[in-house]
């Protein structure tokens, strides 16, 4: 059973278990004949409620599968001999690790690293650095990522990472392509010193305003289940964002959302459509 039909039983069953208690609560008000009736019909409902989910699961799982055995033919070479750059900026490190499976798969080479965002939230909660002077961190950052692999000064690069502000390889050659993991767990403590989309707002969005004005590409990515997303944070600094990077349709769209097909792919409210209107124009797409 998938977490995604356990987690919508959970919640029907809440509902309804609501819903009994309120009817339990009513019997000291009306007689037992009207209880049994309306337990009966919660049981229909919950019943004919769990085999929609079931059927409605099934049915993702199917495309899901689907999507999965065409993802390798749909991609491949498409980013033959181009270097991207993943940079980890939220808290899922599965969406990091798919991202950079997508891209080995679409044939890129993947040079992958991490600027944990706690760590930054840490230093802008302490008040050692406001959120202007990330901002402009991130702003001396970006420029020296893309130059470090062609004899660029790395020395900022290390003194982050000196302080746990970044952690991974440095890339070993120039690139033209980058691509921001974002996604927020949700935090606890208070909203002004803590807020998971600072980071998104600050630093994620000032790298990619440098990356753009040096040239480089730029997708914003997250899994489907973020407990907070950053993609209007990324949509706002006009790139391509791909909101469902942990399904097969997410995978299928970063490598042409890479290459120019700017758009807000996925399945969440932000969203315009799921999959690269190409693969609709391509040859083949049309019945004969």
């Amino acid at each position: 059973m998938s977490s995604d039909f356990r987690f919508h039983i959970a919640s029907l069953a809440a509902v309804f278990l609501a819903l009994g208690l309120g009817i339990l609560v009513g019997t000291f008000f009306v007689g037992a004949p009207v209880v049994e009736r309306q337990i009966r019909s919660l049981n229909r409902n919950l019943s004919t409620s769990v085999s929609e989910l079931r059927r409605q699961t099934q049915e993702a799982e199917k495309n899901e599968e689907a999507l999965s055995g065409l993802l390798p033919q749909l991609v491949a070479r498409k980013l033959s001999g181009r270097k991207v750059l993943v940079v980890q900026t939220g808290d899922y490190a599965d969406a990091a690790e798919q991202t950079e499976q997508a891209l080995t798969l679409a044939g890129a080479s993947v040079t992958r690293i991490t600027l944990p965002r706690e760590a930054w939230l840490d230093r802008l909660a302490a008040g050692t650095e406001s959120t202007a002077a990330a901002a402009a961190a991130a702003e001396q950052i970006a420029p020296l990522l893309v130059t470090a692999g062609s004899g660029g000064d790395t020395g900022a690069l290390d003194a982050l990472r000196r302080d746990g502000l970044l952690t991974g390889k440095t890339p070993d050659a120039p690139f033209r392509l980058a691509v921001l993991v974002g996604g927020a767990e949700a935090l606890s403590g208070p909203k002004d010193a803590r807020d998971p989309l600072e980071r998104a707002r600050t630093l994620d969005a000032a790298l990619a305003k440098a990356w753009q004005a040096a040239g480089v590409a730029v997708v914003g990515v997250e899994p489907l289940g973020a407990d907070v997303s950053y993609m209007r944070a990324y949509q706002a600094q006009g790139i391509a964002t791909v909101d469902n990077i942990d399904r097969a349709a997410g995978r299928i769209a970063l490598p042409f959302a890479l290459l120019g097909e700017k758009a807000a792919y996925g399945m969440k409210g932000t969203a315009e459509r799921v999959l690269p209107a190409s693969l609709e124009d391509s040859p083949g797409a049309e019945a004969p």
